[in-house]
């Protein structure tokens, strides 16, 4: 899947990453940080309970009567967390939401949510299905 670009969401083009694939998000932890199976299967259930986490208080600061401040720093966080997934692109696309936010540049924050939990999907719903699956007894 390439990146698209989706005119709109934050004053003008902005090329949104394309999904996050398990396996790669796998492949990163493992050779980047040297970790064994277990090791890469605690750190991809870390990575999604953190994603989640910062959706979850997403939502909540969108239920404020300003949440620019609030989602600054939750994309803030996103764009570390990202970083250390491997995830550059989507890393950027975070980044470049949080100085939007903090310039207080007419964004479309649910949109640009919906898209970084879209891409992010394979981590969120299938990481215990699919991480550390052992190989089924002949």
């Amino acid at each position: 899947m390439g990146k698209k670009k989706m005119t709109g969401i934050i004053s003008g083009p902005v090329p949104i990453p394309a999904a996050v694939s398990l396996s790669t998000l796998c492949n990163h932890f493992k050779e980047t940080y040297g970790l064994s199976p277990a090791q890469v299967e605690v750190m991809v259930e870390s990575s999604s309970r953190s994603l989640m986490q910062a959706f979850s208080q997403a939502t909540a600061a969108m239920n404020t009567a300003d949440p620019r401040q609030e989602l600054a720093v939750v994309f803030h966080g996103l764009k570390g967390l990202l970083l250390n997934m491997g995830e550059s692109d989507w890393a950027a696309y975070a980044r470049e939401t949080e100085q939007r936010l903090k310039k207080g540049e007419p964004c479309d924050y649910t949109r640009v949510l919906e898209e970084l939990q879209d891409g992010m999907s394979a981590i969120l719903f299938n990481c215990r299905d699919q991480v550390g699956k052992k190989p089924e007894k002949e």
